[in-house]
């Protein structure tokens, strides 16, 4: 998962309301209730069901790895204050993810 989130090739989408529930979600390894299939990279076929509450950490750790790419590559035209509480706001949001809450 961490290479295809710092290669951005993740790929994650619901699943459809008819299949059947519950399933073990792949990350946690428990029986939860998987609403979402998670991809990796361009040329795997292979998804993986994976629960709300995995969703929220990967999406949250995926935005802030994505916000730090972009002020790298220098595409983030703010003041470094901003730019700092920007980077602190997504921190929040990977905490908050992380202790189960659905503010991300």
């Amino acid at each position: 998962v961490r290479v295809s989130v710092l290669q951005n090739t993740l790929s994650i989408n619901p699943v459809k309301d008819d299949e059947d529930l519950p399933r073990n979600c792949s990350l946690f390894e428990q029986p939860r209730r998987c609403t979402h299939t998670l991809t990796l990279g361009d040329t795997d076929t292979q998804s993986y069901y994976i629960c709300q509450l995995a969703r929220n950490r990967i999406a949250s750790v995926c935005d802030f790895v994505t916000y730090c790419r972009y002020v790298t590559q220098g595409l983030v035209k703010l003041h470094c204050n901003e730019v700092y509480w920007q980077i602190m706001e997504r921190r929040k949001n990977m905490t908050v993810a992380r202790l189960g809450f659905t503010e991300v």
